[in-house]
């Protein structure tokens, strides 16, 4: 019994001395700790106390103590209320974007496909050249039927002029030829357009498929010529020698012509007027390939079928061109979408402010007026229903939200915004 209680005690006197050494080690640490501290700040307010470069790097102990994490509280995160400087606006990385989604935009049109080859821009070189031999030949005979003198007949001449996307020089790979037949005042289109004309072209090898639409609202022949569609109304001029390159944005060439013909040279005329106002051609050239292609491709392209034709693709192009001449080829798209995605239709889109005169019911219940210029028929978008109003403004709203996005690849983006809709 004495011997157990020898051992209890001396068991617990050994606890309690373990536990006040491990009590007076942890009051030393913090002491130390203190001390160091306290000598620290002491070495940081001296500066004749501060180490030298050489005991930096022999001790590998940093030259000043680290006061502000023991001193300064952390920052505070962010809050809903807090406001967050802008990120600052680099102006290089920008135009280098824009530069490189412009030229990635470029060779997306030529492996779409925008831009013909050189053959067949030599082929159709080639069908409107012999379709003037043609022409020429024809007023020539028609001179002599309607018994002309023989010195009127000698210098008396007709011409064709191209228009529509050919003429813009924006058609693409397979797309027909509009081109329109001038002539001087003898050459009636009844008899001499639909009749002698149409027989000479008929009896040409290279000619197929030719028929007469005399119902339309501007009559024309339509055929193929060597392979290439082309539709071929007529206009006729209060001139007895029509030069081959005619300017019928001369006032002296539309005196004193009919009603037939003053449709039948609105196209024309329009399409000079637009490339003689845009004062780049070649950059207006590119974003209008692009623009029919999506309109196309978003299926709101086709005035037969109520939407959009490739005249008004063309004034609204030029609208925004016109309106913004240095931007790019990236930049003009993004101000498209966003010009008609919140345009106050039914306004209507002229080209030059104060051009329309008279307005007549029809056009101004039009839903989306777009009007030529250059021309005393201002022709709207007349075929445009409710249905398809909503649906191209549906797509100018979606074009809108995508251009607006900085998505990283411009090929990318391209591809999203001329997908095929299905619906």
């Amino acid at each position: 019994m004495q011997n157990a209680a020898i051992k209890s005690v001396n068991v617990s006197s050994l606890k309690t001395g373990s536990a006040q050494q491990k009590k007076s080690k942890k009051t030393d640490r913090r002491s130390n700790f203190g001390k160091r501290f306290l000598s620290s700040c002491m070495e940081f307010q001296s500066p004749t106390s501060r180490p030298t470069r050489s005991d930096v790097v022999l001790n590998h102990h940093p030259p000043f103590p680290i006061i502000h994490q023991f001193l300064l509280p952390p920052p505070p995160l962010p809050t809903p209320s807090t406001v967050l400087l802008p990120v600052p606006f680099n102006p290089s990385l920008f135009f280098t974007m824009d530069n490189q989604r412009s030229i990635s935009l470029l060779q997306f049109m030529v492996d779409e496909g925008l831009v013909p080859s050189v053959e067949e821009e030599d082929k159709r070189k080639s069908v409107i050249r012999k379709l003037k031999q043609v022409v020429s030949s024809w007023i020539k005979k028609v001179a002599c039927l309607h018994q002309l003198p023989d010195h009127q007949i000698a210098v008396t001449s007709a011409t064709v002029l191209t228009y529509g996307s050919y003429g813009l020089g924006v058609h693409s790979s397979g797309s027909d030829i509009d081109a329109l037949c001038v002539a001087p005042f003898f050459a009636s289109i009844a008899e001499d357009f639909f009749i002698v004309l149409h027989d000479m072209l008929k009896r040409r090898p290279e000619v197929s498929y030719i028929h007469c639409v005399k119902s339309a609202k501007v009559p024309l022949m339509r055929f193929k010529f060597e392979g290439v569609s082309i539709d071929l109304p007529y206009a006729r001029l209060n001139v007895l020698y029509v030069p081959e390159n005619v300017d019928i944005l001369n006032p002296f060439f539309m005196r004193n012509i009919d009603d037939t013909s003053w449709k039948s040279l609105s196209g024309v005329r329009a399409n000079k007027y637009i490339l003689h106002l845009v004062p780049n051609i070649e950059k207006f050239q590119c974003i209008l390939r692009c623009l029919k292609l999506w309109a196309k491709r978003r299926g709101v392209y086709g005035t037969l079928l109520g939407y959009l034709g490739g005249v008004h693709m063309t004034v609204l192009a030029a609208y925004v061109f016109l309106r913004h001449p240095d931007a790019t080829l990236n930049a003009l798209i993004m101000h498209f979408f966003q010009t008609f995605a919140f345009w106050p239709w039914p306004t209507p889109v002229m080209l030059q402010e104060g051009m329309l005169t008279v307005i007549d019911g029809i056009e101004t219940r039009s839903y989306m007026p777009i009007f030529l210029p250059s021309s005393r028929y201002e022709h709207c978008h007349t075929s445009i229903t409710k249905s398809t109003f909503f649906r191209i403004r549906s797509e100018f709203l979606r074009g809108h939200e995508m251009t607006k996005k900085d998505t990283p690849g411009f090929s990318k983006f391209v591809s999203l915004l001329l997908t095929i809709m299905h619906s």
